[in-house]
């Protein structure tokens, strides 16, 4: 389901993964010059804001690979245990992920073997906070995990917690639809009719979007490695 809705509009993703880039440029000093292996890496969009030593990246969607300017990328699904055994067989220094691990199917499998390569992390996690007011307003659930979830099943990475909240503003209600449409975030699950669409964008009562992102990184470990 979410894979379909990222790759069909993986041109259009550049242009409306703005929140995504405000997260990644505020992280990226930490990362500067450091080997990563970027996961759920889309096209690419942390190589605008900072310079690995080295890099790897992976993703599960070759149309979005195919937009990425480096060339040591990968087409795996973190979901599955290939990707683990790949991602354990690599050397690098920290593991970032960038508003891509909402889509995990199974928290508790991605946390675990995170924490089994015992090595710093940067994760942003957007929560089903995202789009709460629409999601409210047409009386349908969100189809990414809560921050309760989230916060529960991290706790085996016993990580430092940062909570972000945006608000994107919208000139009129349409461009705000299309937007949601054409940023790959609704996952493509179809649960409004048109008229039901219609009927949301009349009723919504705000002038922007919300979103809330959780940032997981270690304690310690990530202090050490920062300093040295």
């Amino acid at each position: 389901m979410v894979k379909r809705e990222f790759s069909k509009f993986a041109k259009e993703y550049a242009k409306k993964n703005i929140i995504q880039k405000q997260i990644i440029k505020q992280y990226a000093p930490l990362l500067e010059n450091r080997s990563i292996l970027d996961l759920g890496c889309g096209n690419g969009a942390l190589l605008e804001f900072c310079h690995p030593s080295q890099y790897i990246g992976i993703d599960f969607s070759k149309e979005m690979l195919n937009l990425h300017p480096n060339k040591n990328i990968f087409c795996f699904d973190f979901n599955q245990n290939e990707c683990w055994n790949f991602i354990k067989n690599q050397k690098f220094e920290i593991l970032v992920s960038f508003s891509a691990l909402q889509w995990a199917n199974d928290l508790d499998f991605i946390f675990t073997n995170i924490k089994s390569l015992n090595k710093p992390y940067l994760l942003a996690i957007f929560t089903s906070n995202t789009f709460k007011t629409i999601h409210k307003t047409a009386n349908i659930t969100s189809p990414i995990h809560s921050k309760e979830k989230i916060l529960n099943y991290s706790k085996v990475l016993n990580p430092n917690i940062e909570i972000l909240e945006y608000k994107l503003y919208f000139e009129d209600k349409l461009e705000m639809f299309r937007y949601i449409k054409r940023s790959g975030v609704s996952s493509g699950e179809k649960k409004l009719s048109y008229k039901e669409i219609k009927n949301l964008i009349y009723n919504y009562p705000l002038n922007y979007l919300e979103f809330e992102i959780l940032i997981l990184k270690p304690k310690n470990m990530w202090e050490k490695h920062h300093h040295s």
